[in-house]
Parts: C-alpha cells; structure tokens; sequence
C-alpha cells in the first residue's frame, strides 16, 4: 500500500468489505506499505486484517517471506 497517497473513508470501507471478505473464505490477509495515517483510520473502522500487527509489514518482500513460511511443507504433508 506504499503506493497509495490518500485513502478517503470510502476507500477504507471498501478495503474493510475486501479483507472481511477473504478472511470469511479462510484467506489470511497481509498488508505491506502501510502509512501510519492509513493505519489509523483503518483501526478506527476495524478494517485492519485479524492478525493485528502480524499481519502488518513494513515492506512487500517481508510479507511474501511471512506467507510462505505459513505455507505447509509438501514433502511433510506427502509422507504423513
């Protein structure tokens, strides 16, 4: 989201809609780039994926790296 300079009330909601829609598929939601402004107003409308803080990253590469290490191990989950 570092790439985004304004995000007005509506633009929050419709993220709100978005993640609460992933999270009910069971689709962990992680977000990069966050400014601190944005931040707080989406924790003001409780817009914020369920992770909290561990789902907040400051840059895209350490989310990617969080996801895959959340990613099961084929080789494990072959041989159980």
């Amino acid at each position: 989201m570092s790439h985004i300079t304004a995000l007005d009330t509506t633009g929050a909601l419709v993220l709100e809609d978005a993640i609460g829609k992933l999270e009910h598929r069971g689709i962990a939601v992680l977000m990069s780039g966050l400014r601190a402004d944005h931040r707080r107003r989406l924790a003001a409308i409780g817009a914020l994926p369920v992770g909290g803080e561990g789902s907040i990253f400051a840059h895209t590469p350490e989310a990617i790296a969080h996801a895959r290490a959340c990613l099961p191990d084929p080789v494990k989950a072959i041989s159980r």
